[in-house]
């Protein structure tokens, strides 16, 4: 078959698990789909230690309203990533706002969510319901300019999430980041302005760039959860500058890569980070209560150094 097959409700994947047994279900799509809502459910035992996956493959899903996951019939959470995989793009295009929602709770697992690449393609305004309804595999934004995020993002260990295109309005949203079993890369994630940062445990994460405020808007990132703090680790060896972001335990893999150039709102904060510079601060870290840039210029005692004169 080919074309396009468009689909006026929605479509559905899942099934219902009972025993300890893991179950994986393959589907293969014969063409692209448009929908208006994508709706996948999954299950896994009471005890925690079976759960299922819905492999979805070959061609896309173009999804121009909301998608949703159903859980059935558990009590438990999950011990291995459950939900939406396989090699099918999924294409989230809202008209108006798009709801990502998890309508029966996860739990407190964030090991439920869309395995497959992800594309948020230049739609008009995104909301995100939970934390626990992660985004696991790779996933681009693409901004007409005017796309908004609310809710709360989540973005599972191991996901790649990419701004390829604009900047988002994220004022009103929140970054929830899952990382006690990998590592998340971000790429120029600096063009979301995000309301609140919360990298959760302190396993590495890798960042082209760090995040960025507005003037209107601090963005506050913060560790969240046991082990030590989280690791930023930069993609190359450039210095990296951040400005309106209120950080607090925070370690950059390589030292003094970054420099923030806005105050904290907080001063205490500043003792909770490792290997961070502030403006008007120097290399060690302390302040200096001296110009950002010193004038090398020196003078003799006859004052001011004449202009050469060439023969």
């Amino acid at each position: 078959m080919g074309g396009t097959l468009t689909i006026i409700n929605n479509i559905s994947f899942g099934n219902i698990i009972a025993g300890n047994l893991a179950r994986y279900y393959t589907f293969y799509l014969p063409n692209d789909l448009v929908v208006n809502d994508l709706d996948f459910s999954y299950g896994y035992s009471p005890s925690g230690g079976g759960g299922n996956s819905m492999s979805v493959n070959n061609y896309s899903i173009t999804v121009t309203n909301d998608i949703t996951m159903r859980r059935i019939a558990t009590t438990a959470s999950p011990s291995f990533p459950t939900g939406l995989a396989g090699n099918t793009i999924i294409i989230w295009n809202p008209k108006e706002e798009g709801e990502l929602r998890d309508v029966t709770g996860s739990n407190g697992s964030n090991l439920t969510g869309i395995l497959s690449k992800l594309i948020l393609f230049y739609g008009k305004s995104y909301l995100f319901r939970s934390q626990y309804f992660s985004i696991m595999g790779n996933c681009e934004v693409y901004s007409n300019g005017n796309t908004k995020f609310r809710g709360i993002l989540a973005l599972s260990y191991n996901t790649i999430f990419k701004c390829s295109n604009g900047q988002v309005d994220a004022s009103a949203c929140d970054l929830y980041l899952w990382n006690q079993s990998g590592s998340a890369t971000l790429l120029d994630i600096h063009k979301i302005g995000f309301n609140n940062v919360t990298i959760r445990f302190g396993t590495t994460t890798y960042m082209n760039e760090f995040f960025s405020g507005t003037p209107t808007k601090t963005t506050r990132v913060a560790w969240s959860g046991p082990n030590a703090n989280p690791i930023i680790s930069f993609t190359d060896n450039k210095e990296k500058i951040a400005k309106f972001v209120d950080v607090s335990n925070c370690t950059i893999a390589r030292r003094l890569q970054l420099i923030l150039i806005t105050k904290n709102k907080n001063p205490k904060n500043f003792a909770t980070n490792n290997g961070i510079r502030y403006i008007n601060q120097s290399p060690n870290g302390f302040p200096k209560n001296e110009p950002s840039v010193l004038n090398t210029i020196g003078y003799g005692t006859m004052g001011y150094v004449s202009d050469p004169i060439y023969n």
